[in-house]
């Protein structure tokens, strides 16, 4: 018998868990925040330290809120999916780093850093 550990990105771990039913005994799951990888040249960043890591990156650009924009920007900025810009700023939202107001005009969305006017 042998024991078996490796890494899967979270949109994949059914997947691997659906392969290894039947085959393997005693599956476990533990989430490890910090693994960070390159894909095509570009740093990968688990969701977890995300929200941390778009927080800095607007302190050092000396931001205080954003929009969609700017949003996806940075995050490809940051070697992440340009898609995902609206998860992180909701998962920022929830965790009470940032605030979010709508625009005075449009439909817009504007996402301010806590503590920011």
């Amino acid at each position: 018998m042998f024991k078996v550990s490796f890494f899967v990105d979270d949109k994949n771990l059914g997947e691997a868990f659906k392969r290894l039913t039947g085959v393997a005994l005693n599956i476990e799951h533990a989430f490890v925040p910090n693994v960070e990888g390159r894909k095509n040249g570009k740093l990968r960043v688990s969701a977890s330290d995300s929200t941390e890591l778009l927080v800095n990156e607007m302190k050092k650009r000396k931001l205080t809120e954003l929009t969609a924009g700017p949003a996806r920007e940075i995050m490809v900025a940051m070697g992440m999916s340009p898609t995902s810009y609206s998860h992180i700023l909701n998962q920022a939202v929830e965790r009470g780093a940032m605030t979010k107001h709508k625009k005075p005009k449009g439909h817009a969305k504007v996402y301010r850093l806590m503590g920011s006017k």
